[in-house]
């Protein structure tokens, strides 16, 4: 015997709400970087996918595209150089295997996409919560859970669970992209 639940919702901002955001975007127009450029297309793409595993995948991977990992502090980056070091001096690997672990270690002397995601959430949807969670810990929670998707994490997350952090992920990647359009300009439009 087989089951399966299904939901379906649809969020719709008022007519003339839509009309102010669209109006103040006319009169100010910002031109978007490329990471910008890729993080709204990939919002927007999300919208056609059907599976709520997917939706998530592409609003994190959304998000991901808007951070800047910023560089370890200075003992850290000694402390991976000194690694790079000695794998290049080590004689017992492989050429291939060295420049492999090299590449991966120099990777390490920045922050990873996770802190970067969680920092710059933290910094620009201070106050806003997602799910009861502020941003930081919404953005880690939805981090980990396309981290369990992308990796086939045995059990996957349940369908529900991924569903309903999808539709407020939706919400937080929609509030990152509005960028400088703040309820001030809306109400002078």
């Amino acid at each position: 015997m087989f089951a399966s639940a299904s939901i379906s919702a649809k969020r719709c901002i008022p007519g003339e709400r839509f009309q102010k955001v669209v109006s103040v975007a006319l009169e100010k127009p910002q031109p978007l970087q490329a990471p910008e450029r890729v993080a709204l297309d990939l919002f927007n793409a999300s919208f056609f996918q059907t599976s709520a595993d997917a939706r998530l995948l592409m609003l994190v991977f959304s998000i991901e595209t808007l951070v800047n990992p910023q560089p370890l502090s200075e003992p850290a980056i000694v402390h991976i150089d000194h690694l790079v070091a000695l794998t290049q001096q080590a004689p017992t690997l492989a050429e291939d295997e060295k420049q492999s672990l090299v590449d991966r270690l120099r990777l390490l002397r920045r922050e990873s996409i996770r802190q970067a995601g969680m920092r710059y959430v933290e910094l620009r949807l201070a106050g806003k919560t997602y799910m009861g969670k502020c941003a930081r810990d919404f953005f880690d929670y939805c981090y980990n859970l396309r981290s369990r998707l992308a990796h086939g994490a045995d059990p996957l997350p349940a369908p529900m669970e991924v569903g309903s952090a999808a539709a407020s992920l939706e919400v937080m990647v929609s509030d990152l992209l509005a960028g400088e359009l703040s309820e001030v300009d809306l109400e002078t439009a």
